[in-house]
């Protein structure tokens, strides 16, 4: 518009009749009427901000990516003259600068946020598309739209925008996914689109069907312990088995690629095997490997310890579920709990978690008295977690190995000698006397001396004689095993 005001002017000025004397003054003005509407255009164009590249670095082109897989598109913006008002406006496109990736779901922007000139609409459901807008001054990181964050670096005359996205699950399938971008700078005026360069990917963001259901999940080998209610619990090599009925979803999982099986159990993910099935149901064993779930927890009350989910996985990674929904599986509440973190004994693991006394020191047998005071530097021991059992063996000059039982009826975190947090001492006078008989015990007591349980002895030498067949005075290592 500058450029024809122009030649307007300039055309009325050359055919105007000047007398003789005063044309030159009038091509003066002329002259000096042209210079100041060229340079003012001249002015205006090197102003506007200019995108210099748009990219898509992540993911690699080609890639298939599904529901929450990251994306990063990165715009790089030149200006003589930067304004931190600047404002930048990225989206996904799809296959062409018009075609939104949609987010039905996500953020739902406003007809500002894709405002475009007359001529240049977007299509696809534009106020609910995977875009974001943000401003060069965005120091503070907001932005306005999807993302994960949106990063502003300036130097000089350059400013970069990278954005960080994630894809919706409401996105749908699309292919050829690139980025389109514009800018509106101090006129207020969009640039035109530049579209991404180079890579682009592919988007399958619909979920598949879910497997019919979970027709049993059987624990093997635990014990039946009371932690809060009765529950079994799993420690190091027991197993868990499970049984799902694929129904639908079968000849797909079984004749395909594009289709597999995933458990979660307690947090933990696990590939079910298609081919170990009877028809349409698969078995599923998983054996405890130390540390592979967490150490017991008592916090549930008595509420199911967990709920096991097996979920159909498409080739883009998305769980079951409905197609624009949350991810959903066949699912199976359960009871039991699982203890796969060995105990450690003297670990210092909390305040108090100890085992007494230290290398080197001097022991009693920690004879209980009547009268005057219990013997002094017994054999002590608080323990981080309650136990099942705990051995403790004597060997040196002489030997003995002792077997402390978590002794109710059925296992307690709450048990008189290997409860957690439960400070006692060993009182093995027993076997150090003349004339000990097979039946001796151990008295577990507490601190003050009061007996909570009876230990017997397991393993090592026969008890009985004259003489003090097992214990005696001198130097032992003592070893303990919970």
């Amino acid at each position: 518009m500058l450029s024809a005001n122009f030649f307007i002017v300039l055309s009325f000025l050359i055919q105007g009749n000047f007398p003789g004397g005063e044309m030159m003054k009038g091509s003066k003005r002329l002259l000096l009427l042209a210079a100041l509407l060229v340079g003012f255009g001249v002015t205006t164009s090197s102003d506007a901000a200019t995108i210099q590249s748009v990219q898509v670095t992540k993911p690699d082109s080609g890639a298939l990516k599904g529901i929450d897989s990251t994306f990063v598109v990165k715009a790089t913006v030149f200006d003589l003259s930067p304004i931190d008002t600047l404002k930048i406006y990225m989206y996904l496109t799809s296959g062409n600068d018009s075609t939104v990736v949609k987010d039905t779901v996500g953020v739902s922007h406003t007809a500002a946020i894709l405002a475009r000139t007359a001529g240049a609409s977007l299509v696809g459901n534009p106020t609910n598309s995977v875009a974001v807008q943000t401003l060069r001054g965005n120091a503070s990181g907001t932005f306005n739209g999807d993302a994960d964050s949106v990063v502003v670096t300036k130097s000089g005359e350059t400013t970069i925008f990278t954005w960080y996205g994630k894809i919706d699950a409401s996105s749908g399938v699309h292919s050829n996914v690139g980025a389109g971008v514009w800018v509106i700078d101090s006129d207020n005026v969009p640039t035109a689109i530049s579209l991404s360069s180079g890579a682009t990917f592919n988007i399958d963001a619909d979920r598949p069907q879910r497997p019919d259901n979970i027709f049993s999940v059987t624990p093997y080998g635990g014990i039946t312990a009371m932690v809060d209610t009765t529950r079994e619990i799993l420690g190091i090599g027991d197993s868990v088995v499970v049984r799902t009925v694929m129904g639908n979803i079968g000849n797909g999982v079984v004749l395909g690629d594009s289709l597999s099986l995933s458990m979660d159990m307690f947090g933990k993910l696990f590939a079910l095997n298609k081919n170990d099935r009877n028809v349409d149901t698969l078995h599923t064993k998983v054996t405890a490997a130390a540390g592979q779930f967490s150490d017991l927890f008592t916090g549930h009350g008595s509420a199911n310890s967990d709920t096991v989910s097996v979920y159909t996985v498409d080739k883009a990674g998305n769980r079951s579920g409905d197609v624009d929904g949350s991810a959903a599986g066949a699912t199976a509440t359960v009871t039991f709990l699982f203890d796969t973190t060995a105990p450690i004994l003297d670990g210092q693991v909390a305040a108090g978690d100890t085992i007494l006394p230290v290398s080197n020191d001097t022991i009693t047998d920690g004879s209980i008295n009547s009268g005057f005071a219990n013997d002094l530097n017994a054999l002590r021991y608080n323990l981080p977690e309650a136990l099942d059992s705990l051995d403790v063996a004597f060997s040196g000059a002489s030997a003995l190995k002792i077997r402390l039982r978590n002794n109710t009826t059925k296992a307690t975190i709450a048990d008189s000698a290997l409860g957690i947090r439960a400070s006692r001492y060993l009182n093995f006078t027993a076997y150090g006397n003349a004339g000990a008989s097979g039946g001796a015990n151990v008295a577990v007591a507490d601190s003050v001396g009061t007996v909570v349980s009876i230990a017997s002895q397991s393993g090592g030498a026969s008890v009985g004689g004259a003489a003090d067949t097992l214990l005696k005075t001198g130097v032992h290592s003592i070893a303990f095993q919970g």
